[in-house]
C-alpha cells in the first residue's frame, strides 16, 4: 500500500509545530507496515520524500492563504506520478481543499483557525481564506480523522460535518524520570489558552485541597 502524507508543516523543513511533529511520528510509524511520501509546503518551500530523506523541490512557496490554489496543479502531478492509495491531508493550511486524484481522500482533523485568536491585522485579512480552505479540504473528504471527542464535536460545528472515526493521540515514549509517579501530573505542550492551561491551573487548586501531596509539572513554552 503506498500513502501520501500531505502536510503544510514537517521537522527540518521550515516552521514546525504541533501538526508536524504529529505527522513525523505517524510517517515512521506507518512506513513499518506501508510506503509512505511525504509531500510539505510551508513558507520556505515545498519538500518531498520519505520519512527519512526529505528534499526540497520547490525554492518558493505563495503566502499560506494562496497556497491551496497556487500549488495545487504541483501537488496533484507530485501525487498523481507516485499513484498512493491513499492521500492524508490536514484540514490546516486547507491543501487538500482543490487536489484530486484516483486515491482515498482522507483528512486527519487539527485545531480550526476558527478557534485561533487573530493576533495581527494581516492574520485577521487572510483567516476568511484560511476558513475556505479548510472547509472544502473537509467536505471532498471520503474519510474524516479526529485525534479527540471534543474535537470531533467542534469540528463538527464549524464543518457542518461529523468526522467518521477518533483516534486519540498518545505519547507511548519512556518515562524514566523518578519524580514522575503517582502524585505527580505532568502537562506538555505549548502554554497557551487553545492547549487548556488556564483550566488547568485554575483546577489545580481543587485538586491540591483533596491531595496535598500532588505536584504539577509545566513542560513547554509561551506561544509569543
Amino acid at each position: 500500500m503506498r500513502i501520501a502524507l500531505v502536510t503544510p508543516e514537517y521537522p527540518d523543513c521550515g516552521p514546525s509545530y504541533g501538526i508536524g511533529a504529529y505527522v513525523g511520528v505517524l510517517a515512521r510509524a506507518l512506513s513499518q507496515h506501508a510506503e509512505i511520501r511525504i509531500v510539505t509546503c510551508t513558507a520556505t518551500g515545498c519538500y518531498i520524500g520519505n520519512p527519512g530523506d526529505i528534499f526540497k523541490r520547490l525554492r518558493n512557496s505563495p503566502p499560506a492563504c494562496l497556497r491551496p490554489m497556487a500549488l495545487a496543479s504541483w501537488l496533484k502531478c507530485e501525487l498523481d506520478g507516485w499513484k498512493p492509495d491513499i492521500v492524508e491531508f490536514s484540514n490546516w493550511g486547507g491543501l487538500g481543499a482543490v487536489v484530486h486524484g484516483d486515491w482515498l481522500h482522507v483528512v486527519r482533523l487539527s485545531t480550526p483557525i476558527a478557534l485561533i485568536p487573530a493576533c495581527t491585522i494581516m492574520r485577521w485579512a487572510a483567516r476568511p481564506a484560511h476558513r475556505h480552505w479548510e472547509q472544502r479540504t473537509v467536505q471532498r473528504a471520503n474519510l474524516i480523522i479526529a485525534d479527540s471527542h471534543a474535537m470531533a464535536t467542534v469540528c463538527s460545528r464549524i464543518y457542518q460535518r461529523k468526522p467518521d472515526v477518533v483516534i486519540p493521540h498518545a505519547y507511548d515514549g519512556p518515562i524514566d524520570d523518578p519524580v514522575i509517579d503517582g502524585d505527580n501530573v505532568l502537562f506538555v505542550g505549548r502554554l497557551e489558552h487553545r492547549k487548556g492551561i488556564d483550566v488547568l491551573i485554575t483546577a489545580w487548586t481543587t485538586v491540591q485541597a483533596q491531595c496535598p501531596s500532588a505536584r504539577l509539572h509545566l513542560v513547554g513554552q509561551d506561544s509569543d
